[in-house]
């Protein structure tokens, strides 16, 4: 879909990614009792997510005919719809794509929506939803600020799994790119708090907690968590430094290392180079990848590539029917002469062509002995009689006739069968007529009763 068209795609800009909008609800669907097995249903759509441009969408269409708000959708009581409510945004937020939000999402409905009403704007008011309202607000604030959750969403290099295998306790972690920028995003998707849980680092340093949806500003428990966190020498992840976060209840944070001196920025460039000069986040490596050229440079290269095939594949053809058509003309040329050379006779050699004896055998010629083809005596034509013209007998059709069935001595005559679809027509307007009649004393009863009431009335008003 949003592959070039000189690639073979059609061109659009971006798609919307169905199959996580589906994946995604469901397991929020889920109660956090039973999402452990459910666990596969929010990674899977990372596997093709650089198959295409994608737009993560909570459009209307899941809001509507019986499906539910999205509020209705969360498991649990009316604090764990809210704080759940809020953790599915954080994460459609921050995890790779363009994100799509239905109208009305900041209110946080309890009714689906009717496209003959207008939105519920009295929930605005509503200390819960003013939390809903004020995280979305932070969160698109904290996203326009931060390159990492948007500059490099169609590439690979823009996002990294750092904890994904966590079913037990349904806790994600993952980091989003943008050179030696990066956030790091968990998510505790289960209304138990989390102490002491440890993940792996990008870097080493201070990390500071950039947003929290379980504040208590946004309508959450108000779980103390620190306002930053040091990594450990300690190895975890695959990283050489890790850290231990207190995670609250049915929460999403989002951590940001603090400035980077220049001298440690210097150290980082083995770990990620600058996206200015085109080169990609290499997960705790020494060795820097390449360079590439940009987008728009690849695309004209691979416009030009494909229209230089093209046009050799153009004349190829050309060349390949010119020499079709030469060698069909040769062909024909040599299959003129040849006949032309049997019909003359061949005389390259200065030669007649050999006669063939008559028996085609050479040798000794045998006596062909006339034969006189024998004559065959004519028929001679006699007239047809003529007959005279007569109308063809009008043939009616005869009626079937059935031999009546045998019964056996000892057993009543069968009664006469009937057609079933004479039976039902029978059945059916007996059944109408019954109908008309129950009808027709119902009415007829009520009337008498209605006339009974009016004279009543009348003798009544007369006293």
């Amino acid at each position: 879909m949003t592959h070039p068209i000189a690639d073979g795609g059609l061109g659009f800009t971006f798609k919307w990614n169905m199959g996580w909008m589906h994946d995604t609800l469901d397991y929020f669907h889920v109660d956090p009792f039973f999402r452990r097995g459910a666990h596969d249903k929010l990674t899977f759509a990372l596997m093709y997510e650089y198959s295409e441009r994608f737009v993560n969408p909570l459009s209307h269409d899941e809001v509507v005919h019986l499906k539910k708000s999205l509020l209705e959708k969360m498991p649990g009581d009316t604090w764990q719809r809210f704080a759940n409510l809020r953790a599915l945004l954080g994460y459609t937020i921050t995890r790779p794509g363009k994100s799509l939000l239905f109208m009305g999402t900041e209110l946080a409905p309890q009714r689906e929506w009717n496209h003959d009403a207008s939105l519920e704007w009295h929930l605005a008011t509503d200390p819960r939803r003013e939390g809903i309202d004020l995280f979305l607000q932070e969160l698109g604030a904290l996203y326009n600020a931060q390159s990492s959750f948007w500059r490099r969403d169609q590439e690979p290099a823009g996002f990294s799994w750092i904890d994904v295998a966590d079913k037990e306790q349904s806790v994600l972690a993952y980091a989003r790119f943008d050179g030696i920028q990066h956030a790091v995003v968990v998510l505790n998707l289960t209304p138990v708090p989390r102490s002491q849980y440890r993940i792996g680092a990008p870097m080493a340093g201070a990390y500071r907690y950039a947003l929290n949806s379980d504040a208590e500003r946004f309508g959450g428990s108000g779980f103390p968590v620190p306002s930053e966190v040091t990594t450990d020498p300690h190895p975890y992840h695959g990283f050489a430094q890790s850290m231990e976060l207190m995670l609250p209840p049915l929460s999403m944070l989002i951590l940001l290392p603090d400035p980077l001196p220049a001298a440690r920025a210097l150290s980082l460039e083995s770990f990620a180079t600058r996206a200015d000069d085109g080169e990609s986040v290499s997960k705790v490596s020494n060795v820097t990848k390449p360079k590439k050229p940009k987008r728009e440079k690849l695309r004209s290269e691979r416009d030009k590539k494909a229209r230089a095939g093209k046009i050799e594949r153009r004349e190829q053809a050309a060349r390949e029917k010119a020499e079709r058509k030469q060698m069909s003309g040769e062909k024909n040329a040599k299959a003129r002469t040849a006949k032309e050379q049997t019909a003359k006779g061949d005389t390259r050699n200065g030669k007649p062509p050999e006669e063939k004896p008559p028996n085609g055998k050479p040798g000794k010629e045998k006596p062909q002995h006339e034969k006189r083809p024998k004559e065959k005596p004519r028929k001679e034509k006699q007239p047809k009689p003529k007959v005279p013209h007569e109308e063809p007998p009008i043939v009616t059709k005869r009626a079937r006739t059935k031999r009546p069935p045998t019964v056996p001595p000892g057993h009543p005559p069968a009664l006469p069968r009937v057609r079933r679809g004479v039976a039902s027509r029978f059945v059916l307007l007996g059944v109408i007529a019954a109908a008309v009649a129950i009808v027709c004393v119902r009415l007829g009863i009520w009337q008498s009763l209605r006339l009974a009431d009016i004279r009543h009335e009348r003798r009544q008003v007369d006293n």
